[in-house]
């Protein structure tokens, strides 16, 4: 009697263990949650910086938040969790707009950036394809800026956002 409640609690475990499997194997299908972190570089070559690492350290991206008139600096988007569809493709797109130190929006671009790749993995994190390039010009009112990043990832149909801010004096 005992030796078949211990085969009976071993058969329990087995198939307990090969359910939950299922359901991390499916759990691939459910939507993530994407993540975007937007900042302010003075560094222009911040981006070669990002692709000539490697996994010995971490990129070193120095970002400000304060810019001259004249002075030309980048906003850049690192993004992550992503999803991949079936075949492995990731595709994201990334809106951004401006806000001047008014509070009344001063640039739009709903489809700043539109990526769509075939991936090996999915991990870690990626830095957008292309950086969006800013030079206050005078005339330009001085004052404290916000750049609104929103992520879209189209596999997922979900999004996140970040908002960086930029301070321009003279």
């Amino acid at each position: 009697m005992t030796k078949r409640l211990i085969y009976v609690t071993i058969l329990q475990i087995c198939l307990l263990t090969i359910t939950q499997a299922q359901n991390d194997t499916l759990s691939h299908d459910e939507p993530s949650y994407p993540f975007i972190d937007a900042f302010i570089s003075a560094n222009l070559n911040f981006e070669e910086e990002w692709m000539t690492t490697d996994y010995h350290h971490h990129p070193r991206i120095d970002t400000t938040n304060v810019a001259h008139v004249g002075q030309m600096v980048n906003a850049g988007f690192i993004v992550a969790n992503l999803s991949l569809s079936r075949d492995s493709i990731r595709h994201y797109r990334i809106d951004i707009s401006v806000e001047g130190p008014d509070g009344k929006e001063v640039y739009r671009n709903d489809e700043f950036l539109d990526s769509k790749k075939h991936v090996s993995s999915n991990f870690g994190y990626i830095l957008a394809d292309r950086a969006f390039t800013i030079m206050p010009e005078i005339g330009d009112p001085l004052g404290k800026y916000k750049i609104r990043a929103v992520l879209h990832d189209l596999i997922a149909g979900t999004q996140a956002e970040d908002i960086c801010e930029l301070n321009i004096i003279p």
